[in-house]
């Protein structure tokens, strides 16, 4: 919507229009840390703690994330 934000995934962000602000994601690939998360996952020691969210508290969730708030964990917005 007007004024909102979008951070692409696909690192095809659309130029800003209507007041909409985008940004590419960017990783660095890790080796080590894909290896130990395969480790993990294939020893069933790999744990996930989602957030569960009710989508009306999107724009708060996405906030908390992009400032670095969000503690490290999996923000999940389900329909309320």
């Amino acid at each position: 919507r007007d004024g909102g934000q979008l951070c692409s995934l696909t690192s095809d962000a659309p130029p800003e229009e209507r007041g909409i602000t985008s940004w590419d994601l960017y990783i660095e690939p890790n080796g080590a840390q894909l290896a130990q998360l395969a480790e993990q996952a294939a020893a069933g020691t790999l744990k996930l703690a989602p957030q569960l969210l009710p989508l009306s508290e999107g724009p708060a969730a996405f906030t908390r994330v992009v400032a670095g708030r969000a503690g490290g964990k999996k923000i999940v917005l389900i329909p309320a």
